[in-house]
This record gives C-alpha cells, sequence and structure tokens, in this order.
C-alpha cells in the first residue's frame, strides 16, 4: 500500500506540480520573491517580503491560503508524486 501525505497539486497552469503541505509556505514564498507573473501584485510581493524582514508567522496561513486558492487543490496525494 503506497504512502499518502496532504499537500496541493497544480492544475491549469502549474499542472504537473504537487507542494507538500509542510512545505507550501516556503513554496508560495520563493514563487512570489521570484515573481515575474503579473497577477501576483506588487502589494503582495511586498507584504510577503515584510514577513521575511520582520519574521512574523501570524500571516503564514493567509499567504499559503491565497497563493493556493487558484490553481491548486488541497488533497491527499501519493508520495511519489510530490517533487
Amino acid at each position: 500500500m503506497s504512502e499518502k501525505g496532504w499537500g496541493y497539486r497544480g492544475i491549469c497552469k502549474e499542472s504537473g506540480k504537487n507542494v507538500r503541505e509542510e512545505e507550501a509556505y516556503d513554496y508560495a514564498l520563493a514563487e512570489v520573491k521570484s515573481a515575474k507573473d503579473e497577477e501576483l501584485t506588487k502589494d503582495f510581493i511586498e507584504f510577503a517580503i515584510s514577513l521575511i524582514d520582520n519574521g512574523e508567522e501570524d500571516h503564514k496561513k493567509e499567504m499559503v491560503d491565497w497563493f493556493f486558492s487558484g490553481n491548486w487543490l488541497h488533497e491527499e496525494i501519493e508520495e511519489s508524486e510530490f517533487e
């Protein structure tokens, strides 16, 4: 029997990408900081960078929820499917 873990499965333009739940914040932060995508607004990029600079924990869930709200499904994924 294969093992599963909770994570985010990319759909549409994110198809083929799977991110473990425990790695979701770091993944989202890296993507936002290196964004060339117009959908990631300047305001949110500044907000994300301020989270890093201030070491704030309170907004991590908000950032993960925002980042993965579009082309991602939160579901159980086979361990072998994670990047």
